[in-house]
């Protein structure tokens, strides 16, 4: 045990005694006690050789060390951060039912003031869902999809608070436009998403995102009264055109990125 100890406080910081240093000191003599107990056990009795054998399935205690805390560190700050993240919530949906009760009875406009518990429990939910998002995107590609779900879903609550908002409190003539235009911004949000994190087929989403998005552009503009229904048409047509002008690029630069491996081989 001496020979442990000794070792263990050598390979150490030395210096002032955190508690964190001194865990895993006990750790670590605990693990070198018990496997000296098991080569025992299985018939070596020499002292000497079971020290130096165990010390040498320890050689960079130093480095071992700083992992250890960089480990423990990290799963503190986690845990911090979950509680931080639930005293959060707890107070954020207090101040929105206070505010929604405050609102409601100083007003009376009930059938106004729902959106506030309705859009105040969807927000914090949007916040969440981005940060699993996030979270995969940072992962292998494997996982990628589920940051483009959790992307998608997250605009399209978005949007559902602005609908309700829209026709609850602001009482706005053809608020279901608001769902067709966060639809078409959901896939455009992914389109980009799924770009920026290089995904190799993401093309294939832009060919079809694009016509839909242009028809969708159409519906919206023109049910708005922004542009005539007889010039808003022009969108789709456009949109395809748009497409078959991606796939001719797309076709010309492959042909000729292959034309520039096939020439070495051919002067080989």
């Amino acid at each position: 045990m001496e020979a442990y100890v000794d070792y263990v406080n050598r390979s150490l910081p030395r210096g002032k005694e955190t508690r964190m240093l001194y865990d895993y000191k006990n750790q670590i003599i605990g693990e070198m006690s018990k496997r000296a107990d098991e080569l025992e056990a299985r018939g070596l009795k020499d002292e000497k050789v079971i020290n130096d054998l165990i010390i040498s399935e320890y050689p960079d205690l130093g480095k071992d060390f700083l992992h250890y805390v960089k480990k423990k560190t990290a799963a503190r700050k986690a845990g911090r951060s979950v509680l931080f993240n639930v005293l959060f919530t707890a107070a954020y949906l207090i101040v929105v039912v206070s505010a929604y009760l405050a609102i409601s009875f100083s007003t009376r406009a009930w059938g106004q003031t729902w959106v506030i518990m309705v859009d105040g429990a969807i927000l914090p939910a949007v916040y969440y869902i981005y940060r699993a998002a996030d979270k995969f995107a940072q992962m292998r590609r494997v996982f990628h999809w589920f940051a483009r779900l959790f992307m998608a879903s997250d605009v399209m609550l978005l949007t559902i608070c602005v609908f309700l908002f829209a026709i609850g409190v602001l009482q706005l003539p053809k608020s279901w436009l608001i769902i067709i235009l966060g639809v078409a911004i959901m896939m455009l949000a992914d389109g980009i998403f799924a770009s920026s994190m290089g995904e190799p087929l993401v093309i294939f989403s832009w060919l079809s995102y694009i016509p839909a998005v242009a028809a969708m552009l159409f519906i919206v503009i023109c049910a708005a009264g922004i542009v005539p229904w007889t010039v808003g048409w022009i969108l789709v047509p456009a949109s395809l055109i748009f497409d078959v002008a991606i796939i001719v690029i797309r076709v010309i630069r492959n042909s000729k990125h292959r034309e520039e491996v096939q020439d070495p081989w051919k002067e080989n």
